[in-house]
């Protein structure tokens, strides 16, 4: 998985790149985490160009937006592949 990291009027973008599969080691979900630490974060993660996600990887991405909720904070999902 490639994550980079855009800056838009205060709204951090992550274009997300190749294989979303989860796991212990998940850079995504430690640096979104990291992301939600600031206050009233903003962050859109642009899917585009994932090319596979398996449940785990769907599962992150609904942890990482229920945890923004609770910070009140927004994760939202942009451009997904069906």
């Amino acid at each position: 998985m490639t994550i980079d990291i855009e800056d838009h009027e205060g709204i951090k973008l992550l274009r997300l790149g190749g294989e979303l599969t989860g796991g212990e080691e998940n850079a995504l979900v430690d640096t979104v985490t990291d992301l939600l630490a600031g206050r009233n974060a903003r962050i859109a993660l642009e899917l585009g160009n994932v090319q596979y996600m398996n449940s785990a990887g769907l599962s992150d991405l609904v942890r990482l937006v229920a945890q923004a909720n609770v910070q009140e904070a927004r994760v939202i999902l942009a451009n997904p592949s069906p």
